[in-house]
């Protein structure tokens, strides 16, 4: 999905409403609810939202120019590997195995 992926994949870009951006942010919150302390540190108060499209019916949620989420169609709001690795507490751990 990813493979290859470059800025110019990217086709298109839009300021959205403040009543989309709330939405967005609660289904955000009610998934991650982990992610509750840090939240206004990676999501400020007014800061400038941006959904960016891409191929494949890939959006992108940018703030501040950072891409932190993604969603495939109309499906949940994923974490990107950079923000995962900046706050890895944000989802429960999994041992798969004893090693």
């Amino acid at each position: 999905m990813f493979k290859g992926f470059t800025p110019s994949d990217v086709s298109g870009q839009n300021q959205v409403k403040s009543s989309v951006q709330r939405g967005i942010k609660t289904k955000i919150q009610e998934t991650y609810p982990r992610l509750e302390p840090v939240f206004k540190e990676i999501w400020p108060k007014d800061a400038n939202m941006v959904i960016a499209k891409c191929k494949d019916h890939i959006s992108l949620v940018v703030i501040e120019k950072v891409p932190l989420f993604w969603s495939e169609r109309d499906g949940p709001w994923l974490p990107t590997l950079r923000l995962l690795h900046k706050y890895p507490s944000m989802m429960p751990k999994m041992q798969v195995d004893k090693g």
